[in-house]
């Protein structure tokens, strides 16, 4: 057995891990979030804005009354994870059309090459 085929198999499985990591890390904590992850931190760009703190209720409602917010713009608790019903199915579905896609994408490649190796072993 060719010793990089196992580093190209792991290459052509790498996105899938990389989406399951990403929705682990992201559905863990059911918080959203609210600091930038450890590897921007630490980056100089971005320095800034990890130090920033969160506004407090006074800056809030001056910025309400000089944007001439209405109170039915407000926060309110509604939906999943703080989002809006429409909001949050519309997310659901884009990540459903990825996964859908990326599963197209898997099984096409592999009606390729199983085309491929009949095609040369009529050779």
């Amino acid at each position: 057995m060719n010793p990089s085929m196992s580093f190209r198999r792991w290459m052509r499985r790498f996105p899938l891990i990389l989406v399951v990591a990403l929705c682990a890390s992201l559905l863990g904590t059911g918080e959203p979030m609210t600091s930038l992850p450890s590897f921007c931190a630490t980056a100089p760009l971005f320095s800034g804005v990890a130090r920033a703190q969160e506004p407090s209720e006074t800056d809030i409602q001056w910025f309400r009354d000089e944007m001439k917010i209405s109170a039915k713009y407000l926060e309110r608790e509604e939906g999943a994870w703080g989002m809006s019903w429409a909001h949050f199915f519309t997310m659901t579905l884009l990540v459903a059309f990825f996964i859908a896609t990326l599963v197209a994408m898997y099984i096409r490649s592999k009606r390729t090459r199983e085309i491929l190796r009949a095609l040369m072993k009529e050779e």
